[in-house]
């Protein structure tokens, strides 16, 4: 009989807390996307993922090879063509980092080698060579 009562007594006070704490606990998510507004995201971060190595890649050749003659002491003097982007790397030595390497395309649309259009300032500020396992690369 006690052992019952002890049952009983777990039960009506072990039920309502139970439901209680199901209850309360479920908590409405506010932040949940519809389906068009995951797509968009989606989209819009992979438009992102290209534009950054697009920018990258426009970058990179030049930069290594700027790289090689920093490392060897020969720089290279280039002249200027108006129908190419203009690219400078700074601080030109050995010693003083981050370097700052520019792409600069000028106002106007400018064809490039792989056929598309652009303009504006490409800035990779990167801590070591770019070619350097662990170096920090900024693109903006």
């Amino acid at each position: 009989m006690k052992k019952n009562k002890i049952i009983t007594i777990v039960l009506v006070v072990m039920l309502p807390l139970c439901t209680i704490l199901t209850i309360s606990c479920n908590k409405e998510d506010d932040n949940t996307l519809t389906f068009d507004e995951a797509i968009s995201a989606v989209k819009d971060n992979y438009l992102a993922n290209v534009l950054l190595k697009d920018a990258f890649n426009e970058v990179y050749l030049e930069a290594t090879e700027i790289d090689s003659y920093i490392i060897s002491g020969n720089f290279k003097s280039t002249t200027v063509d108006e129908n190419a982007p203009v690219l400078t790397y700074e601080p030109l030595d050995q010693t003083t980092w981050p370097k700052t390497i520019t792409k600069d395309y000028g106002l106007k649309n400018m064809v490039c080698e792989d056929y598309r259009y652009r303009r504006g300032i490409i800035t990779i500020i990167a801590s070591n060579y770019i070619t350097q396992e662990g170096t920090d690369i900024t693109i903006s």
